[in-house]
């Protein structure tokens, strides 16, 4: 067929490209109560009709829908969780708008979506404390917000280990690890996640806190032992994002700076956020997207020469400079928003 989206035989075999599916994020919230009547038309009628949603979302919305629930996201400079938070926004709302396509007579409500994107999606880490504090915080009103049976409300998802405090940049020395160890760690971190009794859930706790501390050592940081589940079963997240922290390398101290020479594109002289791009590359797995706010001095700085040819050897989907548009309103900033594949 050449018109997309009228039904027209069963020899059709739609493959769902790129902006179909930029079509479903973007406008799919306004195709629901349309097509809703359109299917409800054809099944009374028995004749085809126009959709607005392209036939590939309708014919994949199973599989697109199955992609969406096993995603994994993480936000290496958290904050106060607006990146996550807005990331589950847009899973569910597509996930939504796919349910329309779908023949099951199950209908999916906003909150156990929403659940599910925080238990299995969504990871954060900041060097700040009170930061995942208020992600923590951020999500769990997200969620609240759409329960409606007050009566019998399911317990909040424990967050601690899937929003952690710790220094994203970190490098930890995975060979020393005691691999059957970090396999029991991994396991009652999954069972922590949903646990709902009190005393239960202090006793897996302490079990996972001594692990952690047996394997780093207080204080430290490591994104295969809080996060091992994700690299254990597709070697990596599917999707980075975030806007690393604006720190100029004046304002680093020296041990900081030479905390950072393991890096890759390690240059005294280099802005904080520039090795969360190496970091947040190094996090994906094979095919994973980044999407990065950042400063945009590295494009033209000197200290920028190493990360610049660092990236050619990765795919960069797209560069936008702001110069020095006042994208963030009362704040000098100079943004770019960069996106890569690893």
């Amino acid at each position: 067929p050449t018109q997309q989206g009228v039904l027209s035989g069963e020899d059709y075999n739609p493959q769902v490209e790129r902006h179909h599916l930029e079509a479903l994020v973007r406008d799919g919230s306004g195709w629901i109560e349309h097509d809703s009547r359109t299917q409800e038309s054809e099944s009374t009628n028995g004749k085809y009709s126009e959709y607005k949603a392209p036939r590939p979302i309708r014919t994949h919305a199973r599989e697109i829908d199955a992609v969406l629930s096993d995603v994994r996201i993480c936000d290496p400079a958290v904050g106060s969780g607006a990146f996550p938070v807005g990331m589950m926004q847009e899973i569910v709302q597509a996930r939504q708008v796919l349910d329309t396509y779908i023949d099951d007579e199950i209908e999916r409500e906003a909150y156990p979506l929403k659940r599910h994107a925080i238990q299995h999606s969504l990871h954060g880490v900041d060097i700040d404390p009170s930061a995942i504090d208020i992600a923590q915080l951020r999500l769990w009103l997200s969620l609240v917000v759409d329960e409606e049976d007050f009566e019998d409300i399911r317990p909040l998802p424990n967050l601690r280990y899937k929003f952690v405090q710790g220094d994203a940049l970190q490098k930890i020395e995975r060979s020393f690890f005691n691999n059957e160890q970090e396999a029991q760690l991994h396991a009652l971190m999954e069972e922590f996640v949903s646990t709902a009794h009190p005393s239960e859930k202090e006793r897996l706790q302490e079990q996972i806190d001594e692990h952690l501390s047996e394997l780093l050592g207080d204080g430290q940081f490591d994104f295969g032992l809080y996060f091992g589940t994700v690299f254990k079963e597709q070697d990596g997240f599917d999707v980075v994002i975030g806007n690393p922290p604006y720190v100029t390398a004046g304002n680093l101290t020296d041990q900081q700076k030479d905390a950072l020479k393991g890096y890759e594109i390690y240059k005294k002289s280099a802005d904080y956020c520039t090795y969360f791009v190496e970091r947040g590359m190094n996090l994906l797995r094979p095919d994973g997207q980044l999407a990065y706010i950042i400063k945009n001095k590295w494009l033209r700085a000197r200290y920028g020469n190493k990360l610049r040819r660092w990236l050619k050897s990765r795919e960069l989907t797209e560069i936008i400079d702001f110069k020095d548009l006042p994208v963030f309103q009362g704040v000098i900033a100079y943004p770019c928003i960069f996106r890569g594949v690893n």
